[in-house]
């Protein structure tokens, strides 16, 4: 048993790009599985000379969680593993429950605890975890990326990690870590059905096993089949992002439009993911692809989580909650230094060999008059604004860049729409 387990870390590993690790860290929480898969990562580091440690992280929820540390403390001494012990906090809320809130925080631990030191993150979930999960996944309505459940190798926010035990029941694991004569803890909230997992793993999981004993593996060989497809589903859909993307923050709304509907929800799924952020929820979904259709001067916009969705000139825009609004006083651009300007996320220099004249940033109202060079009209700023494109929650805060009196260009948040022909020696760009 402990050498599948050993050959399946291998087979993880081996998928690495380049094909090599240097440190290994243990998810170690003191219980039959980790216990089990640390003896195993033991072995296999020190066959490969790898550097192993091992984290514990304490939630604070248990009165025994001080001993179950310092019980993994003294096993990873006696097998000379490095050993750390992270405290997180975890404050119920009504929207999400205990179990999902521990786990973030125990997550966010462990890959901080392997980005320093650079480390594969080994997990102890087995088979029956797997089935658990899936039955979860039922529960919530998840589609096939929700019911793929946990990957045997994935890498998240730049760590790599793997799962070596997933083809292992619990029974079998409990079954060598007897036979090794390992020492582990109980968690006595483990017998505590209020949790979905622990009230699937007494109730149903049992009556499934005894009409189906091969339930475990069966379920497991549908998530894998769910990934599958799943991969084959994300690359087509990050194809067809890249065809209706005018920027990473612009999607073509008329090339969107022209999708079916299936596939601009997979779009959108994958516009998401792309940023890093978590995918929107079906209803979400519906109600972005709703406004698609909206009238031409429609504005819509869609908040999901902290990013706002936007429509203009028909086109959707990534954006985010916390607009930039600060304001900000004239300022004079010294030649040769660079002026940031965070109210509008610009940077503005002037090179030392420009003998033009004193340059200056005012403020300016989007319903002052200007005329541009080679315009016949002076119109409000907003409109020479609306005519370039510029969406409406980019023009404000604006300022003018004036060569002594005479306006040059207008700079909004992140841009500048030239009113005469800059020299080379003045570069505005995003900060």
């Amino acid at each position: 048993m402990t050498e599948t387990v050993i050959d399946s870390i291998g087979a993880s590993l081996a998928r690495l790009k380049p094909h090599t690790a240097h440190s290994l860290t243990v998810a170690y929480s003191g219980g039959v599985d980790s216990t089990l898969l640390l003896y195993a990562a033991k072995v296999f580091a020190s066959a490969h000379q790898l550097a192993l440690s091992a984290c514990y992280i304490n939630h604070g929820l248990s009165t025994n969680a001080t001993a179950w540390q310092q019980h993994c403390a003294d096993i990873c001494k006696l097998l000379d593993v490095e050993f750390e012990a992270k405290s997180v906090s975890v404050v119920p809320t009504s929207r999400k429950s205990t179990e999902a809130l521990a786990r973030a925080a125990r997550y966010t631990a462990l890959l901080e605890h392997c980005l320093h030191r650079q480390s594969v993150l080994v997990l102890g979930q087995h088979q029956d975890d797997q089935l658990e999960t899936v039955l979860l996944q039922l529960k919530r309505g998840a589609g096939p990326k929700g019911l793929a459940a946990m990957p045997e190798y994935q890498i998240r926010d730049g760590v790599v990690m793997i799962r070596p035990m997933l083809s292992l029941t619990r029974e079998h694991i409990e079954a060598t870590a007897k036979q090794l004569a390992l020492s582990w803890i109980e968690d006595e909230s483990n017998a505590d059905p209020a949790y979905d997992r622990n009230f699937l793993r007494q109730h149903i999981i049992p009556r499934l096993q005894a009409r189906w004993p091969s339930i475990s593996e069966t379920a497991a060989r549908s998530a894998a089949l769910c990934a599958e497809q799943q991969e084959l589903v994300e690359q087509a859909a990050a194809e067809k992002l890249a065809l209706v993307s005018k920027s990473r923050d612009r999607l073509d709304g008329a090339k969107l439009s022209a999708l079916p509907v299936i596939w601009q929800r997979a779009v959108l799924r994958a516009w998401f993911t792309a940023h890093g952020t978590e995918a929107p929820s079906q209803a979400q979904l519906s109600q972005v692809i709703s406004q698609l259709s909206a009238k031409h001067d429609a504005r819509p916009e869609v908040t999901v989580h902290d990013t706002v969705l936007r429509r203009f000139q028909q086109d959707w825009f990534w954006t985010h909650k916390n607009s930039l609004t600060e304001a900000f006083s004239e300022q004079v651009i010294q030649a040769g230094k660079e002026v940031c300007i965070h109210a509008m996320g610009v940077t503005i220099y002037v090179s030392e060999d420009s003998v033009q004249g004193t340059y200056r940033l005012v403020p300016v109202s989007l319903n002052e008059k200007v005329k541009p060079q080679g315009e016949k009209v002076s119109k409000p700023v907003k409109q020479w604004m609306k005519a370039n494109g510029i969406p409406p929650w980019l023009r404000q805060p604006a300022a003018l860049l004036l060569l002594e009196q005479a306006p040059v260009a207008c700079v909004y948040p992140a841009g500048i729409l030239t009113l005469h022909a800059l020299p080379p020696s003045v570069q505005v760009r995003a900060s």
